[in-house]
């Protein structure tokens, strides 16, 4: 029976099993939502494994278009197949259970962001964007009046995102003339 680890190297591994299970790209809060809603470290242990396993090359990060994104290294896979067997059975469940429920989404939101701001005046700025792995496709900013729009907004885009996407390539790179808006 092998020996479980605790403390920070477990934290690491945990992290490298939801790299592992989920195998794509994702964004700090996202890695960190997982290990929160697992309840398998404090948001202060989970930065001291982060930063120790991009230091020690096992995790990679990697610009892109909506911001820093991490992903699993060759030298993280070997040192977590070396390791696998020090995580508890029922942990390596939970974390492959979640990576079955949710990577789709998680892939979603990375292709999809969206944020909002309040700005100083008590309206909103709304940040848009398509992305398709390192390319920006589309980005999108609108100052709404309320934060309720703003987050309608944001919770609407991973599904209206494509149609906005076409009409608005259809309508702006079409050969006829557009007719100006009335004035109002």
């Amino acid at each position: 029976m092998p020996a479980f680890t605790k403390g920070e190297e477990r934290n690491k591994l945990i992290i490298l099993v939801l790299n592992h299970a989920l195998d794509t790209e994702l964004t700090s809060e996202q890695i960190y939502r997982a290990v929160f809603e697992g309840n398998y470290m404090s948001y202060f242990d989970y930065q001291n494994a982060m930063y120790e396993l991009e230091e020690n090359g096992w995790i990679a990060a990697i610009p892109r278009p909506i911001g820093q994104v991490y992903r699993i290294t060759p030298a993280g896979e070997e040192a977590l197949a070396s390791l696998i067997d020090t995580v508890p059975a029922a942990i390596r469940k939970e974390i492959s259970e979640y990576a079955q429920k949710n990577r789709d989404e998680l892939q979603e939101e990375t292709r999809f962001p969206n944020s909002m701001e309040e700005l100083s005046d008590g309206t909103y700025m709304v940040r848009l964007a398509v992305i398709d792995g390192n390319r920006t496709e589309m980005r999108v900013e609108m100052r709404v009046q309320t934060r309720e729009i703003a987050q309608n907004m944001r919770n609407n885009w991973r599904k209206a995102a494509y149609g906005v996407y076409s009409d608005a390539f259809r309508a702006l790179s079409s050969k006829e003339e557009i007719p100006s808006s009335p004035k109002d």
